[in-house]
């Protein structure tokens, strides 16, 4: 049987994770954003207060860490166009498509290699995006 003091050990150590897990997500979205995808991984360690063990040992692989960032980005914005979506009447198909895709615009800056089959081809839109 467990003893007390390892139940609360075993919860701070979860809260840890999770907190480190997000330090490190939004560390490395700031790095990419101003050194790039390449920026060396102790630069986003030490932004995130973590070691580098632990940012290996949440994303072994570079490419990982990169997915979690630009997952996190797509899910944010998808949560964004739900909330908004609740508050708007109902609209036509085009001005609804472009609202969904508004948040998604500014992705393409900061992550261009990543979202050239997804997101690049919208901007010779951007105008019309933003404008409806």
């Amino acid at each position: 049987m467990p003893k007390p003091d390892d139940t609360n050990s075993s919860q701070r150590k979860r809260a840890d994770g999770k907190r480190n897990h997000d330090a490190l997500l939004q560390a490395a979205k700031e790095v990419f954003a101003t050194s790039g995808v390449d920026a060396p991984v102790r630069e986003i360690a030490g932004k995130a207060g973590v070691g580098v063990g632990t940012l290996y040992r949440h994303y072994p692989k570079r490419a990982d860490l990169i997915a979690a960032v630009f997952r996190r980005e797509i899910d944010s914005c998808s949560e964004e166009v739900i909330e908004q979506a609740k508050h708007l009447p109902p609209l036509k198909p085009w001005p609804a498509v472009c609202k969904y895709l508004r948040p998604f615009l500014p992705l393409s800056e900061g992550y261009p290699k990543y979202c050239t089959q997804a997101i690049q081809p919208l901007k010779p839109f951007q105008a019309i995006l933003t404008s409806t």
